[in-house]
């Protein structure tokens, strides 16, 4: 968090994460950042992404693009490039893409693991989510308003193009594509941008055919989806802002990172995801000055809590990786950082600290363990960032302190609730169903 901001202030709505879902019951304050790479600084990175093989690719805002191996950078030639480079995509072993910032953006490609990379010209204007699987088909979308496709896939890995067919999208979808995915399963997730309530798809057949996902929103910014199936979806609508997850494939979803409406926003900023880093997350605050939050879910998505800010310079986290084998580094203004977590000996067990939280008609009921409570208060808040119920009590005593809240006359609807005990802070969702 950046320097002024304090936990209250950001719990009160005004700062990034008021109200959002972070299990912050596991006090990390051993976990640090410090450089990536010792007696070097490494300014200027705008993205950055981890290879399958473990190589880490640097893209940089002069155009630059760089791989570190063995704690020194090898710059690549950019094919002649000087535009901020904002995301990369990979295609197996050797095959790479790049995207630029032109204004409009443009596609990179190196077929030879990022030593060389050259310009893809296409009859499109290319949009960065970009799709390749393993069976030589690449998928991205347009973004072009005379097109009458909106996406475009390869057979020939990415030699020649095929238009996707515009019919079996909603008309009104298409204002932009803003992520793309390829699940587990092999299926492909697209989310875009649009005036219809319909927004995020789901293809089976490489690209070829698509159809809708019940996920109600007019904005999808990001998709995640993690070795054990599941999909993370970073959505809006009018009326709720978060992130959704589902298990069965984009048929059903579940809110797990309520997001304020008005005062935090997860940033373009695209999240990493490896199976042994879990999934990283960066959350901006709305207004000025702007600050960030680093969250990360160990779970696939079902919990989160804040990561510690300690070793990082006081700039906003302009990109973020996680690498194949677990580690995670993140880009600021003047340096790469890598992300050290303390010895699990000195952290405590998070199924020993967690609270209890249930509905019972009209009470919600907490149990906490109360060798780290003492005195609480619940502060339960609507999605519209109103604080709707507060009560403060004395949890100690007891093998576990029980604190009940009584929410007669509350609508049905979803609900947030924060949990304060001396400085620990927990934050759940919960739903009110009458």
């Amino acid at each position: 968090m950046m320097q002024g901001m304090t936990r209250s202030t950001l719990l009160c709505g005004i700062c990034v994460m008021a109200v959002a879902l972070m299990s912050r019951s596991v006090v990390r304050a051993q976990d640090h950042w410090e450089p990536l790479v010792p007696n070097l600084q490494i300014p200027g990175v705008s993205t950055l992404a981890y290879h399958p093989s473990g190589r880490l690719f640097l893209g940089f805002r002069d155009g630059r693009i760089g791989l570190l191996e063995d704690d020194t950078i090898r710059y690549a030639d950019a094919g002649g490039n000087s535009f901020k480079i904002i995301r990369f995509q990979f295609a197996g072993d050797d095959t790479a893409y790049a995207w630029v910032d032109l204004g409009q953006y443009d596609m990179l490609r190196s077929v030879d693991g990022g030593a060389t990379w050259h310009f893809v010209r296409e009859p499109y204007s290319l949009w960065p989510p970009l799709v390749a699987t393993g069976r030589g088909v690449v998928v991205s979308m347009v973004y072009d308003p005379g097109v009458k496709a909106p996406g475009i896939r390869s057979v020939t890995s990415g030699a020649t193009w095929l238009p996707i067919d515009r019919a079996q999208f909603d008309s009104a979808t298409f204002e932009r594509c803003i992520d793309m995915v390829s699940g587990a399963d092999g299926s492909i997730y697209a989310g875009f941008r649009g005036d219809s309530a319909r927004n995020l798809y789901r293809s089976d057949d490489d690209g070829a055919t698509w159809r809708p996902l019940s996920l109600a929103a007019t904005y999808i910014n990001h998709i995640v989806a993690t070795e054990s199936g599941a999909i993370l979806a970073n959505a809006r609508n009018p009326n709720v802002r978060g992130v959704f997850r589902s298990d069965d494939g984009g048929e059903t979803w579940s809110m797990t990172l309520p997001l304020l409406l008005d005062a935090s926003m997860i940033s373009d900023i695209s999240p990493a995801y490896s199976p042994g880093a879990g999934v990283i997350m960066v959350v901006v605050g709305a207004g000025e000055p702007r600050f960030w939050d680093v969250l990360r879910s160990t779970d696939d998505g079902r919990s989160w809590y804040e990561m510690p800010t300690a070793g990082l310079s006081d700039t906003l986290v302009l990109a973020v990786a996680a690498a194949p084998d677990g580690g995670i580094v993140s880009a600021t203004l003047d340096n790469v950082h890598r992300f050290v977590e303390a010895p699990s000996s000195v952290r405590h067990k998070r199924d020993e600290r967690y609270p209890d939280v249930r509905v019972e008609g009209d009470e919600i009921i907490v149990s906490l363990d109360p060798t780290i409570i003492g005195r609480a208060r619940l502060d339960l808040y609507d999605i519209q960032a109103r604080c709707v119920r507060t009560m403060e009590t004395d949890a100690a005593g007891g093998s576990r302190a029980t604190i009940r809240m009584n929410v007669h006359g509350l609508p049905s609807a979803p609900y947030i609730l924060v949990m304060h005990a001396g400085e620990q802070i927990q934050v759940r969702p919960l739903v009110l169903a009458r």
